[in-house]
């Protein structure tokens, strides 16, 4: 079975050396996409966590290893500013996990996949609920 990057690639017709570049903007925030290009002008590394959490990822052939993947994006997480947690502006697990479960998933199993098992999310503290 390929990697997710591979398969990603090969469904837009990429290098795999450009997955997760190409693949950061899609699984942002909503407005964390509309500052993407203002914050990755001022600050290079600020999408780094990010990029690397999608690296990781890439390298998946199936869901298993997701939840190991994040569990150290969100210690990452954890260290980083105000902007990054409180705003959100950095990739949404929920929105990486769907590219996961739609790319190592058969094509009648992503239908029912659509939702991430609780364990893959990051849980957000009793102060931080909305």
């Amino acid at each position: 079975m390929p990697t997710v990057a591979a398969c990603y690639c090969t469904l837009h017709g990429l290098a795999p050396e450009h997955f997760a570049a190409h693949c950061l903007p899609r699984v942002l925030y909503p407005h964390a996409r509309l500052a993407f290009p203002l914050l990755g002008g001022i600050d290079p590394d600020f999408f780094a966590a990010d990029l690397e959490l999608l690296r990781a990822v890439g390298e998946l052939r199936n869901l298993r290893g997701f939840p190991a993947c994040c569990a150290e994006y969100r210690l990452t997480l954890a260290h980083a500013g105000l902007t990054r947690r409180a705003f959100r502006l950095r990739l949404s697990l929920r929105r990486v996990y769907r590219l996961v479960a739609e790319l190592t998933a058969p094509a009648d199993a992503v239908a029912t996949r659509s939702r991430p098992p609780a364990s893959a999310i990051s849980r957000r503290s009793a102060g931080n609920r909305r």
